[in-house]
């Protein structure tokens, strides 16, 4: 599997870099490291949960995103 990195994630998902590194920071996503690069590597399942966070961002507020994120977790 090809790594995804963050420019191609954000744009991807339509959010800033920023705002997937500090998605990334708060422990709702866990990207993998690439070995050569030591970038973040972004799976598809990231990509899902970014997408969902995004969305719900509008409906509840980015105060309560992190919560929905560790909902997330809980459900698989």
């Amino acid at each position: 599997m090809n790594p995804v990195f963050i420019g191609a994630v954000a744009k991807r998902v339509g959010l800033s870099p920023k705002t997937v590194r500090f998605y990334s920071d708060l422990g709702l996503i866990q990207p993998g490291r690439d070995q050569f690069t030591g970038y973040r590597s972004y799976t598809e399942d990231d990509i899902a949960k970014l997408k969902f966070l995004k969305n719900a961002r509008p409906a509840f507020g980015s105060a309560t995103v992190h919560l929905l994120g560790a909902r997330l977790e809980v459900a698989r």
